[in-house]
C-alpha cells in the first residue's frame, strides 16, 4: 500500500540486494514458511510501521530477535 510497500523495493535496488525478503502477513504457517529460508544468524531485519509501533510489527521483530539467538535489549 503506497509508501509503506516501497520502501523495501528502494533498498532492495540501494543495496543491490539479492535476496530480500517482506514480511507483511501474521499468519503462523507463512511466518515459519519464511523463518525455514534464512539464516537467522546472518540475516539484518528491519521492523517499520507506517503507523508506528504496532503489535503486529513489534511481535515480528520480537520472535526473529530471539529466534536469531539474541537476548536482551535491541537498538
Amino acid at each position: 500500500m503506497g509508501g509503506s510497500s516501497l520502501a523495501p523495493e528502494v533498498l532492495r535496488r540501494t543495496f543491490r540486494a539479492e535476496a530480500f525478503h517482506v514480511l507483511d502477513t501474521t499468519h503462523p504457517e507463512a511466518i515459519r514458511r519464511l523463518e525455514a529460508e534464512l539464516e537467522l544468524d546472518r540475516t539484518l531485519f528491519v521492523a517499520s510501521s507506517k503507523s508506528g509501533s504496532t503489535l503486529e510489527t513489534r511481535s515480528h521483530l520480537d520472535y526473529f530477535w530471539h529466534r536469531g539467538g539474541r537476548k536482551g535489549e535491541r537498538s
